[in-house]
């Protein structure tokens, strides 16, 4: 079995996910890479986007808190999002990539990837998917995709991705995947202890 895993640079937590499957799954054996869609093509352009989108988070967050809102409020599966359409023009060269490279699984931690993904699936693509959500609530436009499976943070947040237009038997309330060395647990005097509390 072949494994592509799908992030996205728009903040480093997709970036994480993506990684403790792929440590997961080397573990198991299974062979597995990871395509970061966001530095994938233009390498200037993907620069600039996701420069502006650092500073952004860093210089003016009420801003991107604001978009994020908009996002929320605008989202529906009646239409498809002017996001989804953007994600959508990328598609061949995602299917291109996926049959040169004989993948069996598409993981996708990040919407702009599922969406992407539901395009291609939703004009007769096969292929197995999963998206890993790496947010603590539902996420604007997540109803526009359409895979397999989504991995989301807590079984409590599945009214709330029903709600959003995802049927319950696609929802898998497992939590957000952790690297194997923030996996172990320690009592609380030996983490004091391993930062110098």
């Amino acid at each position: 079995m072949k494994v592509l895993i799908l992030t996205c640079s728009y903040g480093e937590g997709h970036n994480s996910v993506s990684k403790a499957i792929e440590e997961e799954l080397k573990e198991r054996n299974i062979s597995v890479q990871i395509l970061d869609t966001s530095i994938w093509g233009n390498k200037f352009y993907s620069k600039i986007k996701l420069g502006l989108h650092a500073n952004a988070a860093i210089k003016t967050p009420k801003l991107l808190n604001a978009i994020y809102k908009i996002g929320l409020f605008i989202s529906n599966d009646k239409v498809k999002s002017p996001v989804y359409m953007k994600n959508a023009m990328s598609a061949n060269s995602l299917k291109d990539y996926i049959l040169e490279h004989e993948f069996d699984v598409v993981v996708s931690t990040h919407l702009f990837s599922m969406q992407t993904l539901s395009y291609l699936i939703n004009r007769g693509f096969k292929i197995k998917s999963y998206g890993v959500i790496t947010d603590y609530c539902y996420i604007p436009f997540i109803e526009e995709t359409n895979l397999d499976y989504y991995f989301i943070p807590h079984k409590s947040l599945i009214k709330d991705f029903q709600r959003k237009g995802l049927p319950k038997r696609k929802l898998l309330g497992f939590g957000i995947p952790l690297k194997m060395n923030l996996r172990e647990e320690l009592s609380i005097s030996e983490a004091i202890r391993r930062l110098n509390i």
